[in-house]
């Protein structure tokens, strides 16, 4: 591998310029696994998926209606856990935005804290594949109560 930007090639074991030891490390974060390089002449970082599968994605949650003041709402089955530690304000929404997650992970996190299926498909970081699945649902489980 080259550097993008000064085309000399990416430290790996070896020794940079001014004597600093560069080893390859593993990069971990939500979705994959990586391998970090430094140009041993423009400093720069650079990570490498090349080769590395991409983990499976986050199940949707499932739906459920919950009886609220205004009526009935079909919202994603919330986890007590993960409602439970948001409630407790340790750490905002506000700060968990700005984190660096994956909008994955934001967008399961949602469906954990039992976000309504209506204002789902309003979030920045929610697919359209998911938002798509959860609708069908919905609307299901609509038809299935208007039948009873």
């Amino acid at each position: 591998m080259k550097c993008d930007k000064c085309s000399n090639p990416l430290l790996k074991n070896k020794k940079a310029n001014n004597n600093l030891t560069i080893n390859v490390q593993d990069y971990k974060d939500s979705t994959n696994n990586g391998r970090i390089y430094l140009c041993g002449d423009c400093r720069r970082l650079f990570l490498d998926f090349t080769g590395l599968e991409k983990s499976p994605p986050h199940p949707m949650q499932p739906l459920v209606w919950k009886r609220e003041n205004d009526g009935d709402i079909i919202r994603f089955k919330e986890n007590a856990i993960v409602r439970y530690l948001l409630d407790q304000g340790i750490f905002s929404l506000n700060h968990l935005a700005i984190c660096g997650f994956s909008e994955e992970d934001h967008e399961h996190f949602a469906q954990l804290t039992g976000y309504s299926v209506s204002g789902f498909s309003g979030l920045s970081y929610a697919s359209d594949k998911v938002v798509e699945k959860a609708d069908k649902q919905a609307e299901q489980m609509r038809k299935d109560r208007e039948e009873k």
